[in-house]
């Protein structure tokens, strides 16, 4: 139920992938990780994005989550045949600034769906998947959630939209169904 998208709900949800369609995605996600350890960015868009101050290091040491999660993204990475331009200073990804607030950075996935319309209770966002991380945001009523990220264990990294316009990002490990929706996509 979670992959299979909706064409008239293409604008808003990722579609069938197409080769290097999430490589600011993951170039994102992987710098991101680097310049928690502290890198030192040279490049243009590593600066642009992530800035120098407090960098420490052209060598970082990660955390064993963290090289594994690098590893797995420079393998989407080859498998899109990736080849971002570090000469511009600017990327192609919905919700950057909210993302960068997050604990634990998502991995963008190759699909997507949506409940549009929830119908449920209001339900926390957290910045991390984890009931004691600190909350970001909140499903309202009538809210359309995006689900378009890889799963961590049985939590989603979601994107949230009213009225079309994104309000909210953050994890959520929510039970949803097509009776909590007033439709679906995907």
């Amino acid at each position: 139920m979670r992959r299979l998208l909706l064409p008239a709900l293409a604008f808003l949800l990722a579609g069938p992938a197409t080769a290097g369609e999430h490589c600011d995605e993951y170039w994102f996600t992987r710098n991101a990780l680097f310049a928690r350890a502290g890198y030192c960015f040279s490049s243009p868009l590593g600066q642009a994005i992530f800035g120098n101050e407090g960098c420490t290091t052209k060598s970082p040491k990660l955390g064993t989550a963290e090289a594994a999660k690098v590893k797995h993204i420079l393998e989407l990475e080859a498998l899109d045949a990736c080849a971002i331009d570090t000469k511009r200073t600017s990327l192609d990804i919905r919700g950057l600034e909210m993302r960068k607030t997050m604990k634990v950075l998502p991995v963008r996935d190759v699909g997507g769906s949506a409940c549009i319309g929830w119908k449920g209770a209001p339900v926390t966002l957290r910045n991390a998947p984890s009931t004691s991380a600190e909350a970001v945001g909140e499903i309202g009523l009538g809210d359309q959630i995006n689900f378009e990220f890889e799963r961590e264990g049985d939590w989603d990294f979601v994107f949230i939209y009213s009225d079309l316009q994104l309000v909210s990002s953050g994890w959520t490990n929510m039970t949803w169904s097509p009776e909590t929706c007033e439709s679906v996509a995907g």
